[in-house]
């Protein structure tokens, strides 16, 4: 099966979607995308961890850690290599996933630590079963941008969004328009 984001970039080239929500957005001759946030990475680990009591932790502290990971094929990986890589930090790689689900919970039973974006470990967070340590590290975020069909004439519902997501105002407030 190929990675939700491919999916959500079909869905918006088909036009069986109107809008989609990615990481690492990427524009194309047919599809625009708008950046819409960054979000902050930190370090997820069990509440039983080592590092779970760190105010914050450096690079270097991920040094021959069990690391839980994302698959090979997908952005947030490379990138994720890519700092781990520039800061000289090697970990052991035990298990991968295609979704953060599966990595926090994978993290939640002990089996490694992962870097995930801070907002999405908030309910395992409250439920005790995750800590999410700050990084010393604040170029390390995830970009999330909203992908459209260039030229397509967007419903109001889908400008309303477009508008409130990047706090911009609909051309008219009146009825589609077309999105560069």
């Amino acid at each position: 099966m190929r990675p939700g984001r491919d999916r959500i970039y079909d869905a918006v080239r088909s036009g069986a979607a109107d809008l989609g929500v990615v990481s690492y957005p990427e524009a194309s001759r047919e599809i625009a995308a708008l950046p819409w946030r960054n979000e902050e990475m930190q370090l997820a680990v069990p509440p039983s961890h080592a590092l779970a009591n760190c105010e914050e932790v450096y690079p270097a502290d991920l040094n021959g850690q069990d690391y839980v990971g994302f698959d090979e094929d997908l952005s947030i990986r490379k990138e994720l290599e890519r700092f781990l890589r520039t800061n000289g930090v090697t970990v052991n790689l035990v298990m991968h996933f295609d979704n953060i689900q599966m990595i926090k919970e994978a993290v939640a039973l002990g089996r490694g630590i992962s870097i995930l974006p801070a907002r999405t470990m908030q309910a395992e967070i409250e439920q005790g079963r995750l800590v999410a340590v700050p990084l010393r590290a604040p170029e390390l975020v995830r970009p999330v941008g909203i992908v459209h069909r260039r030229r397509k004439q967007l419903n109001r519902a889908a400008q309303g969004f477009l508008a409130l997501a990047t706090g911009g105002a609909p051309e008219n407030g009146h009825g589609p328009r077309s999105v560069p």
